[in-house]
């Protein structure tokens, strides 16, 4: 088998950050209670995943998706929303050989018909809402509606019924329609992910590919490998001194939700708790019902927050750490939201792209500064650049930011101008750092408009 290998094979340790990405996860560093809840569904706890189960599944989707000719270097699009389901099809699709792109199921059909030009999926799957808009604009696309795979309100119980009895015929039984069903998935045993240790490997293989609008115009497909997830999740990987259990409500189609949904709960054990999507008294009854400690956010979700008149801070008592990403908000809202946390909690802002992951981060028990995106983390080099093209150098004096690292994207899907001949990315943010930390005080398209 050469340096593809099985997953049933010894794993080799020399150097993690050159194995495949289910390897990396699948066999971590520490040993946990595999049969405890996982992956857990917020609304209705009962509706679970163990360690245990999880890796069944995911190997049982390997099997169904290879019997689907899902083969190397084949996009499964993902069209869906948050649900316990969703880790596994990630990990699944990239066990197969191939490689995973989320799109967002209340997408209008122009845009849909853009990720799927972008995203070209030899498989899409979706939900029962989506799925004639799904049909329409694949079969336009020149699909075959086999092609298409519906996820609906059964796959939970299909999925239980195997986890309790093994694989059954009746599963492949999908009626008369022309799409596939989910169930098909489920009837074809398991199979082994394919796995690596090799650099060249991993720095070459794609894994997953997320929407992107760059620095500007219409979305791109930024194509990341086993190696480049590898290295943003050990970049932001970090030792804590309270019990880790996470609240997830941020899109998993979006790589923000997705660097803290996938990986930590089945490489370290840590719970994970999984909402649809956010809805302030949902969002707080579930903090203080599973006690959550950790929970990431957007700022307009911190607004949504400072807006309420929710007794708010009586039920985020257990939170210790609110990570805050993904658009810009003001020091004073960030302070107004820590208010209503527990003394010993931090909400910080961290600052990445979809391009290069997380590069900046205010870690828990840091000091920080309510309006900075924090400091530069390991594993990355940044420089920042000014309007004519210099460099920038000494505190407050901003300039645009350019990242390189092993986290960043091999390319955009069908280009070639990603990062330049030196492997920098231009990210359109301009920054200025102060004493070590950094902060982002605008685009490089409005200081042009405002210098103009």
């Amino acid at each position: 088998m050469g340096l593809w290998e099985s997953s049933l094979a010894r794993p080799q340790y020399g150097n993690e950050v050159y194995t495949d990405l289910l390897t990396f996860c699948f066999r971590g560093p520490v040993p946990y209670n595999e049969d405890r809840p996982l992956f857990i569904d917020a609304e209705d706890p009962s509706r679970y995943f163990s360690a245990r189960q999880f890796r069944t599944l995911v190997r049982t989707l390997i099997a169904g998706l290879k019997a689907q000719h899902v083969q190397r270097g084949d996009c499964v699009l993902v069209h869906l929303g948050n649900s316990i389901i969703y880790p596994a099809l990630f990990f699944s699709i990239i066990g197969a050989g191939g490689v995973f792109m989320g799109s967002n199921p209340r997408s209008s059909p122009q845009e849909l018909e853009h990720i799927i030009t972008l995203a070209d999926p030899k498989l899409i799957i979706t939900t029962r809402e989506a799925l004639p808009t799904v049909l329409d604009v694949s079969t336009n696309k020149g699909m075959l509606s086999s092609q298409v795979c519906l996820l609906g309100e059964s796959a939970t119980n299909h999925i239980a019924q195997l986890l309790r009895a093994g694989p059954a015929p009746y599963l492949c039984d999908v009626g008369d329609e022309s799409y596939l069903n989910f169930t098909n998935l489920l009837g074809y045993g398991e199979n082994d992910w394919i796995t690596f240790n090799d650099e060249t490997i991993a720095k070459s293989t794609p894994a997953a590919m997320f929407s992107t609008s760059g620095t500007g115009g219409l979305p791109k497909a930024a194509v990341l490998s086993h190696h480049a997830i590898v290295s943003q999740h050990k970049t932001i990987q970090y030792e804590v001194p309270y019990t880790v259990t996470r609240l997830m409500s941020l899109p998993m189609f979006h790589l923000f939700g997705a660097l803290w949904t996938h990986i930590f709960p089945i490489r370290y054990g840590q719970p994970l708790f999984v909402l649809p999507r956010f809805e302030i008294t949902q969002f707080v009854a579930a903090v203080f019902q599973y006690q959550i400690t950790e929970t990431y956010m957007v700022p307009a979700m911190i607004h949504a927050f400072n807006r309420s008149t929710l007794p708010a801070s009586d039920y985020l008592s257990s939170l210790r750490y609110v990570g805050v990403a993904a658009a810009p908000i003001d020091g004073a809202s960030m302070q107004q939201f820590r208010d209503l946390l527990h003394l010993d909690a931090s909400a910080s802002q961290l600052w990445g792209m979809t391009e290069v992951g997380v590069v900046f981060q205010n870690r828990y028990g840091e000091p920080g500064n309510a309006g900075s995106i924090g400091s530069l983390l390991p594993g990355y080099e940044v420089r920042l650049v000014g309007h004519d093209g210099s460099l920038v150098v000494g505190d407050n004096k901003p300039g645009e930011l350019y990242v390189r690292g092993s986290g960043l994207l091999t390319c955009y899907r069908g280009r070639d101008d990603a990062r330049d001949g030196q492997g920098w990315f231009r990210t359109g943010d301009v920054a200025y750092v102060n004493n070590g930390l950094y902060f982002i005080v605008g685009r490089t398209k409005e200081l042009i408009k405002v210098r103009g």
